[in-house]
């Protein structure tokens, strides 16, 4: 396994400028193909590539790859030519509403019964679904804990949509975004990906905190490449640690899932 490290610092201590300077001397050396830099948005990243190739004076027919986690899934199922499409959120809403239709129809549903035809029941259903696929929960694990602990009848039949929408996905060969996290973890872990096989460095900045699935990607991606890097906006100075509480929640995560990770602090900038 790779090193794994986080720079921690408060806002505007440096830490960004730090790790892109890596990044592009990473570029540099050993060419676009050898570093990683993962942003939250694409909006970002549109940003920061610009920023890149016009503050570093880097060619511009290169392409340097800088992106948020969904454009890192469409690279590892496009390089795996795994047989599946994106579906858009349009697409989603619609599913689960076809869904929900027919077991309306069918008299399945008690608990939504009044609210059937209502947007407002896609629309939980669908946060509800991408939340627990974040969470790496699938329909069986979802339904599982549900037997467990006793479920409600409202539980029973999200659980049953759940199911049947992960089901109309594996038939269409769909995948929506969240699902995407599992495909192409389960594709690193049982065979790599030629576009990021030669890695050298991963970088992740500019976030406050992580989902169970992202940062399953990335552990996966540690297992081949020699460095990552996170960075995180965090001060723990007693005067402010109420302000970093929820920064100080995903330090804790990344602690727990990378016991090894090595620590950097950056103070702030003298104003």
């Amino acid at each position: 396994m790779g090193a794994v490290e986080i720079v921690l610092g408060p806002i505007n201590s440096g830490k960004t400028r730090n790790v892109i300077g890596e990044y592009v001397d990473c570029v540099r050396r050993h060419g676009c193909h050898r570093a990683l830099l993962i942003l939250p948005t694409s909006g970002k990243a549109t940003q920061t590539r610009r920023r890149i190739l016009l503050d570093y004076k880097i060619n511009g027919s290169l392409s340097p790859q800088i992106m948020p986690f969904k454009h890192v899934i469409q690279r590892v199922l496009e390089s795996a030519r795994y047989p599946t499409s994106p579906i858009s959120d349009a697409g989603r809403f619609l599913l689960l509403e076809s869904i929900v239709k027919r077991m309306d129809e069918s008299g399945e549903l008690r608990f939504f019964k009044n609210v059937a035809r209502f947007p407002g029941l896609i629309e939980v259903a669908s946060q509800l679904i991408r939340e627990l696929k974040l969470c790496e929960v699938t329909p069986e694990q979802f339904s599982a804990a549900l037997n467990r602990r006793g479920s409600t009848t409202r539980d029973g039949e999200i659980a049953v949509i759940y199911s049947r929408y992960q089901h109309e996905l594996h038939e269409r060969s769909l995948y929506d975004t969240e699902g995407g996290y599992w495909i192409a973890t389960e594709i690193l872990r049982k065979k790599g990906s030629p576009e990021l096989q030669d890695l050298e460095l991963v970088i992740v900045d500019g976030f406050h905190s992580f989902t169970s699935a992202e940062l399953t990607l990335v552990e996966e991606l540690s297992k081949f490449v020699p460095r990552i890097v996170f960075t995180l906006d965090y001060d723990d100075a007693p005067d402010r640690r109420d302000l970093f509480a929820a920064p100080a929640r995903t330090l804790l995560a990344l602690r727990q899932r990378f016991p090894d990770i090595k620590e950097t602090t950056m103070g702030a900038n003298p104003s």
